[in-house]
């Protein structure tokens, strides 16, 4: 297909999700009215980073113990703030 390997469509999934994923957010904010709040921005932190650490490691720019250790800091990241959350500020 189009002469690109496993890797190459991979990378080009990860880019293009990443770019879906902040227009997104940035499109039902706006669509919304409301302004940028902790949850938007976790999500547009997590919607980036595990593409991002996904088209490293394909690269091999990083390695796999990097790769979980990124992504292991995103999940402890996302769920410590959980507990805090209050929804009235």
């Amino acid at each position: 297909m189009l002469g690109l390997d496993a890797d190459a469509l991979i990378q080009i999934f990860c880019a293009f999700s990443i770019l879906c994923s902040v227009a997104g957010a940035i499109a039902n904010r706006l669509w919304l009215g409301r302004g940028f709040g902790v949850r938007a921005i976790q999500f547009v932190v997590a919607a980036s980073i595990v593409p991002a650490v996904l088209i490293l490691s394909v690269r091999g720019s990083i390695g796999g113990e990097t790769s979980v250790a990124i992504l292991g800091a995103l999940v402890g990241y996302l769920f410590a703030r959980i507990s805090e959350f209050d929804e009235s500020k």
